[in-house]
């Protein structure tokens, strides 16, 4: 809507290209996909299928967080996570990605079960002014396991590109 106002653009974990079919199998408990079991299960009983330990990095953050995680996940409304997966499932954004105007940064954990490396890889390949930067040793879920590291990085690549 206004593109001038967007100087830098910084995506967490974030496939902007079509996710690998995998990928999808692993989430999608058994259904034809993921958005087939959601609909199917419901939120709840969706991530009793598939579990959760495994979404976010399980050797990083304490007890605590990942029983929050787990009953914050439960409560995503299930027609918007639906809507996400078909989104995940059938998106491919790879064409539009050399065309990017604005400085991004692309962070990711180098044992993601969800945002492969390779994917991202690929992505800084696509994008003209692009950086990725890679946490090492975590899993998925960095902002929430890692918050100040990576408000850090975001905040020194805006100062930097701004």
């Amino acid at each position: 809507m206004f593109p001038e106002r967007v100087h830098t653009l910084t995506c967490i974990q974030s496939p902007l290209v079509k996710i690998p079919a995998d990928f999808e199998k692993a989430w999608a408990a058994g259904e034809k996909d993921p958005a087939t079991a959601i609909e199917k299960y419901g939120m709840a009983e969706y991530y009793e299928r598939i579990g959760t330990g495994w979404v976010t990095d399980p050797k990083k953050g304490n007890e605590r967080f990942q029983v929050w995680q787990k009953e914050e996940r439960k409560k995503i409304a299930t027609h918007s996570y639906i809507g996400h997966w078909k989104w995940q499932s059938l998106a491919d954004l790879t064409d539009q990605l050399p065309n990017m105007k604005v400085p991004v940064l692309l962070l990711n954990g180098d044992r993601s079960g969800i945002c492969p490396m390779e994917q991202h890889e690929r992505m800084r390949d696509l994008i003209p002014d692009c950086e990725l930067k890679i946490y090492p040793d975590i899993g998925h879920g960095i902002a929430f396991l890692e918050p100040e590291r990576v408000a850090a990085d975001v905040m020194d690549f805006i100062a930097r590109k701004s």
